[in-house]
């Protein structure tokens, strides 16, 4: 998966478009508190950078491919904002417990099996009453061409999530799947399928 992205993010500047993802912009009033906001699975930094922008001290960005935080780097410099960079894959991710106050995660394709993993340690590292805000595509989404991995196990199940979430300490403000049209760079146009989450961490 690794050599995958990495090939990926060689091709083009912005592979999935300049803007932040449409859902982490229009609930930003949920993070604009936020001192710290983690970018799980973040590519080349587009929702880093717009948080970035907006003034929130401390963001990270934590994707498995070293060409797409490498682009991150420059385009961070050339926008004179600072981004904390972690090269890791989620699997090898042991966060810190209560570190951040936000994360943000959108389209991170990780199979079935790791699904929860994703869940659980994104809850771990949030600070009590902290958000996770993310988007994914719904298994659903093999029925259009707007993007998104071909295999279903990389693909998400609002059912599944739902029963992932019963054990975990959140308050589930949004847990919906939806249509929506698309329009993120290359790779990503047209109507798709998503699965729209937002949840806050309980004491």
């Amino acid at each position: 998966m690794q050599k995958m992205w990495d090939q990926k993010f060689k091709e083009a500047d912005f592979l999935y478009g300049e803007a932040p993802n449409a859902f982490i912009e229009e609930n930003f009033e949920r993070l604009e508190k936020a001192q710290s906001i983690l970018c799980l699975g973040e590519g080349e930094g587009r929702n880093a950078l717009f948080l970035a922008e907006q003034g929130i001290a401390h963001v990270e960005a934590l994707d498995a491919s070293f060409v797409a935080l490498s682009k991150l780097r420059h385009y961070a410099k050339e926008r004179y904002v600072f981004i904390a960079i972690r090269h890791t894959l989620l699997n090898y991710w042991n966060p810190q417990a209560s570190l951040y106050d936000a994360i943000v995660c959108t389209y991170l394709h990780v199979p079935k099996t790791e699904q929860k993993i994703l869940f659980e340690k994104s809850l771990s590292a949030l600070k009590e009453k902290g958000f996770f805000i993310g988007e994914f595509f719904s298994k659903s989404q093999l029925q259009f061409k707007s993007g998104g991995p071909k295999e279903e196990t990389l693909l998400y199940s609002i059912d599944d999530i739902s029963q992932m979430l019963k054990t975990l300490p959140c308050t589930i403000h949004k847990l919906a799947q939806e249509i929506i049209m698309l329009n993120e760079g290359e790779k990503h146009q047209g109507e798709g399928s998503v699965i729209r989450v937002i949840l806050e961490k309980n004491s």
